[in-house]
């Protein structure tokens, strides 16, 4: 639930990816939750940088394999 309503905040904020408020909110609702202050910092760090660059990554890798490609037409 937390994690649901962190991104829900940064969707709410209309900073573009909800950048700062999402790992904000987390990071207060897991401190709310009991959860040790150097942990509820950490966790949020790692799932933005989780979820974006796996993206990233797919992306890259999608990229690379159409410029490859040598059956699609070049404008």
């Amino acid at each position: 639930a937390i994690y649901a309503i962190s991104l829900l905040a940064g969707a709410l904020s209309f900073i573009p990816g909800g950048i700062g408020a999402t790992e904000t909110v987390m990071y207060l609702l897991l401190s709310q939750a009991g959860v040790d202050h150097s942990l509820a910092l950490v966790i949020p760090i790692i799932s933005r940088v989780s979820t974006l660059w796996f993206a990233v990554v797919l992306g890259l890798l999608a990229t690379v394999n159409l410029s490859l490609r040598k059956d699609l037409p070049v404008k």
